[in-house]
């Protein structure tokens, strides 16, 4: 089973799939799968809400917009490279 990972599809090959789902409790059905990046940007976005929230002061709404921007930059460098739109 290939790994689908975003940093593994960028070249990064020292997490694997099964890295990310140990780590953060993913479903272990996404190994392999380019869905397993959907799970990881839901689980960083909440962590760069969080972060930002308590580290920088934002307010939720700022910090919201702030994650979502980095999300959306992510996912669509995602699709760039598994090819989809």
């Amino acid at each position: 089973m290939e790994n689908q990972n975003y940093l593994w599809l960028r070249g990064q090959k020292s997490y694997t799939d099964k890295d990310f789902i140990e780590t953060f409790n993913l479903d272990p059905s996404l190994e392999g799968k380019p869905e397993i990046n959907d799970a990881m940007l839901d689980v960083t976005h909440k962590i760069n809400m969080q972060h930002y929230m308590d580290a920088n002061n934002m307010t939720e709404e700022d910090a919201r917009s702030k994650a979502d921007a980095i999300r959306d930059n992510t996912r669509a460098d995602i699709h760039s490279i598994l090819g989809k739109k």
